[in-house]
């Protein structure tokens, strides 16, 4: 069986690049910056996917760009700096999810487990922005209904926002009902 190897001339936009990349690896800061703002809706797409935190995402972003700034005479080929520079993201989104604290799990101080009559409810399950998606809410529920059950009870009611309810509708939770919430507010003039 006979090869045929073909040679294709990169496309004037890949050109462009490579000699961004060539510019940059000598030094040129503008070329650097413009390497970076080129690429960096990919490489923030790719912290977001591993981390699911908008400001975590962000960071690991800048540690790549501080990474690629000192790290650039590394890369090998340089048509591959849109894949090298999302790898440097996804390294750094591994160490950050190595190095993170523990989550603190518990109810806040202004949520309520309540046992009316027959039925628990749940009130004011919040998770912190920088704990969300991550199961902490799905645990705090799935411990309130393991505590509910152990006393004997059958039926939990809910209460959840437009973004929790998912996570509770995958928990078996269903909606009989929706309400609106009114504030009344002493200090404004009736």
């Amino acid at each position: 069986m006979n090869e045929i190897s073909v040679r294709t001339r990169p496309t004037a936009a890949a050109r462009a690049q490579i000699d961004l990349v060539h510019a940059a690896q000598q030094g040129d800061l503008q070329s650097l910056g413009l390497l970076l703002k080129t690429h960096y809706a990919g490489m923030y797409a790719v912290a977001c996917s591993i981390l699911g935190s908008v400001p975590d995402a962000e960071d690991v972003c800048q540690d790549a760009a501080i990474t690629a700034m000192s790290r650039l005479g590394d890369l090998r080929d340089p048509a591959a700096v849109g894949p090298w520079l999302k790898a440097i993201v996804r390294n750094n989104c591994r160490m950050r999810l190595r190095a993170r604290l523990p989550v603190p799990v518990g109810f806040p101080e202004d949520s309520a487990v309540m046992a009316c009559a027959d039925d628990p409810a749940l009130y004011c399950i919040a998770t912190d922005g920088r704990y969300r998606r991550r199961g902490v809410a799905t645990a705090l529920t799935l411990e309130a209904l393991r505590i509910s059950r152990e006393a004997g009870h059958a039926v939990a009611t809910l209460q959840a926002s437009s973004m929790g309810r998912p996570v509770y509708e995958r928990m078996g939770f269903t909606t009989v009902s929706y309400y609106r919430l009114f504030q009344f507010d002493p200090a404004e003039e009736i």
